[in-house]
């Protein structure tokens, strides 16, 4: 994703991941767009995962919302209301 001589950051990750990939229902791929997140030192954050776990939840995939909602707990990441309200609407469904 990057070019030669750019370094993309967490804002630009997250907003690729939830404008390029999330909201066309393509799961897979922004998933491994986290990895590359990762791999070039950049950590996901809240905004990160609240996009991957409304994206599961539009594709009707709660057992990966819930799992994604989890490690984010585990991770340190505190859920704002924003996640909260998305994983509890989306689980209720």
């Amino acid at each position: 994703m990057e070019k030669k001589g750019e370094r993309y950051d967490t804002v630009t990750y997250t907003t690729t991941l939830s404008d390029g990939y999330r909201k066309k229902g393509k799961m897979t791929e922004a998933h491994k767009l986290r990895g590359v997140m990762e791999a070039t030192g950049n950590k996901p954050n809240v905004y990160t995962y609240a996009s991957l776990i409304h994206g599961e939840l539009l594709s009707g995939n709660s057992a990966e919302a819930l799992e994604l909602f989890n490690e984010m707990k585990q991770k340190g990441i505190i859920p704002n209301v924003v996640t909260y309200r998305t994983t509890i609407f989306g689980l209720s469904k």
